[in-house]
């Protein structure tokens, strides 16, 4: 019994989405961490990256859009609490609970409109 519990393990981790985002043109794998908090109720996720930092995640993705471009048609086929405008170019998505930041951030940096799309991560503070 103990052998098939190891092959559904194995086999189920195998299926587990690998969760990662775009950086400067390169994938950065994450790995999640087991801690999280919850802050003024919004769950805050946290993952490790390959080199050791630690990243915390909301239900936000921040998308930049190309120049002299409207990014409104890419963010119709997604269900979208609220969308800020931080600059000319750069917007702040909230999302619902039921959805992936990082797979919402991955759809969206296909598009052709859009150049920069990652979950909107947390970091600690460093005081000097």
């Amino acid at each position: 019994m103990k052998i098939i519990s190891v092959f559904l393990g194995a086999a189920l981790s195998l299926y587990a989405g690998e969760v990662y985002f775009h950086a400067y043109g390169q994938k950065v794998l994450l790995t999640p961490l087991p801690v999280s908090r919850s802050v003024t109720n919004d769950e805050i996720k946290y993952y490790q990256t390959q080199d050791g930092k630690k990243l915390g995640v909301r239900h936000e993705v921040i998308i930049g859009c190309k120049k002299d471009t409207n990014c409104t048609k890419s963010l119709n086929a997604y269900t979208i609490k609220s969308v800020k405008q931080i600059s000319p170019r750069l917007y702040l998505l909230k999302l619902p609970e039921n959805l992936n930041p990082f797979d919402v951030a991955n759809q969206l940096f296909k598009e052709k409109n859009i150049i920069l799309a990652h979950p909107n991560f947390i970091q600690e503070r460093i005081h000097r």
